[in-house]
């Protein structure tokens, strides 16, 4: 990443050139050259194009999710996710970015140790509610099936919360008022709510802070 423009432009040019041949029958190898390929369409004098010789390339299933800790360099390749982040003022770009990529900075803060990777699958807490537990301390992410037969059901709230509905069509109600959500569409619930009712069937994804 240190290296002058021409170095870098030689070593992608010859790691593209020889893509193909070392992909060979392996699928792990067969991806991750692949994405050096596609990458080097979109950023083709980027550094980036080579993380995925270096980089742990994963593939998530709908529902599955991973918890990245401060000073972990990660990329999103394709599909659509959620990404939560606790609040931060010093995000920093390591690459697969026409913005400016502030290298000396980045190495002081990157953690290359490598670790195991664990994919999260939400555990269920009740009968409607699934939680992903990880290490963060600043938030909770869960998912919530709701469902005809929840109309009486009591959710509570002791900071803010983000309720966001990926399938179905739900009302939220509370005391002095009531919204229709669906599949796309986000609802806020402020400090100030400390219970609120869903109704209708759908899926949604909550994120909130913990007591």
């Amino acid at each position: 990443m240190s290296m002058d423009k021409e170095q870098k432009t030689g070593i992608i040019k010859d790691t593209l050139k020889y893509a193909g041949a070392f992909s060979g029958t392996d699928p792990v190898l067969q991806q991750v050259f692949q994405w050096i390929i596609k990458l080097y369409q979109a950023y083709p004098d980027d550094t980036g194009v080579l993380f995925p010789l270096f980089l742990n390339l994963i593939c998530l299933k709908p529902g599955q999710a991973m918890f990245l800790p401060a000073g972990e360099l990660h990329s999103y390749l394709d599909g659509l996710g959620l990404e939560l982040m606790a609040n931060s003022d010093n995000v920093l770009r390591g690459g697969l970015t026409s913005k400016h990529v502030d290298v000396p900075e980045l190495l002081k803060i990157l953690n290359f140790a490598p670790r195991n990777i664990e994919i999260l699958i939400p555990e269920p807490v009740n009968e409607y509610e699934s939680l992903y537990f990880s290490a963060a301390r600043e938030f909770i992410l869960s998912v919530i099936s709701v469902k005809q037969n929840m109309e009486n059901l009591v959710f509570s709230n002791s900071g803010v919360q983000i309720l966001f509905c990926i399938s179905g069509k739900v009302r939220v109600l509370e005391k002095d008022f009531s919204m229709d959500i669906q599949k796309g569409e986000a609802f806020f619930i402020p400090a100030n709510v400390t219970k609120y009712r869903i109704q209708g069937k759908g899926i949604i994804y909550k994120a909130s802070v913990p007591e």
